[in-house]
């Protein structure tokens, strides 16, 4: 009879059954059904067997030829063609990350299009970026910290231990006389800082660096942690000559004690 089925099936039909049941994937419990029909004697033939399955008669042939050489391996075996080739290839994709996890990360999804072709060769449009930024990698544009291009990042860490010493010497130095630890900071008026976002990969804090060009006045603080007594003091500039003026004006108006002051490793 035509279309009747000659292939050789190797495994019982309560095996197929079971085998049947454990697939989780409909495509590969349809090849497993397919072969139990066949063995069990409920279809007799290939085109018996695609109109139960609901699929083409040449489908239900191709799952046996795969079948024959190789047996359930080869019919499990789901073929994988590719499709359409990413628009950021895997490479680009990997130095992409690896820019995205520096703090300094990026402004704005625009920022990294810019980027990809200017680094990478690879001109894409913004929502190709957002969809594998945002989408697939959940990266999110994020409040800079704001860090100085000149920072000594040595100075900062080796900061507490200098500080415990110049303490220990002022003690052993002058051990009668009344020492008074103050901390001192400048601050600039006349202008209002605007924080922008960064760009930066999941979990990445981002830092940016600000460099202002503006006029403006300066307030100098020195503050007593222990007593919460302070001096404030109004300049033109944060300078030398400035610091030095500050300086004096504090030392008149508390001249009878012995001063430690923490200052910010700023220019001055």
């Amino acid at each position: 009879m035509s279309g009747v089925s000659k292939i050789e099936i190797h495994e019982a039909a309560k095996d197929l059954l079971q085998l049947m049941k454990e697939q989780k994937q409909l495509r590969q419990r349809s090849r497993i059904q397919a072969l139990y029909l066949l063995k069990s004697g409920e279809a007799t033939s290939i085109s018996h067997v695609a109109r139960i399955l609901g699929y083409d008669r040449s489908t239900v042939q191709r799952w046996l030829l795969r079948y024959q050489p190789v047996g359930l391996s080869g019919l499990l075996t789901i073929p994988h063609h590719g499709g359409r080739q990413a628009a950021i290839p895997p490479w680009a994709q990997t130095k992409l990350k690896v820019r995205l996890e520096q703090p300094r990360g990026f402004a704005s999804y625009g920022d990294i299009v810019t980027w990809l072709a200017s680094e990478c060769g690879i001109c894409v449009n913004y929502w190709v970026v957002y969809d594998l930024v945002r989408r697939r990698w959940k990266a999110q544009l994020k409040s800079s910290r704001p860090s100085h291009v000149q920072q000594d990042v040595e100075a900062v860490e080796q900061f507490p231990e200098r500080t415990a010493w110049a303490l220990r010497k002022a003690v052993w130095v002058a051990p009668d006389l009344h020492l008074r630890y103050w901390v001192e900071d400048e601050s600039r008026f006349g202008l209002k800082p605007i924080f922008r976002r960064r760009m930066t990969a999941r979990g990445v804090p981002p830092v940016a660096l600000h460099h202002w060009q503006f006029e403006w006045r300066w307030l100098y603080g020195f503050v007593e942690p222990l007593s919460g007594e302070s001096f404030f003091w109004e300049c033109s500039h944060l300078d030398h000559p400035c610091f030095g003026f500050v300086l004096e004006a504090f030392a008149k108006q508390y001249p009878d004690d012995r001063h430690m002051i923490q200052l910010d490793r700023s220019a001055v």
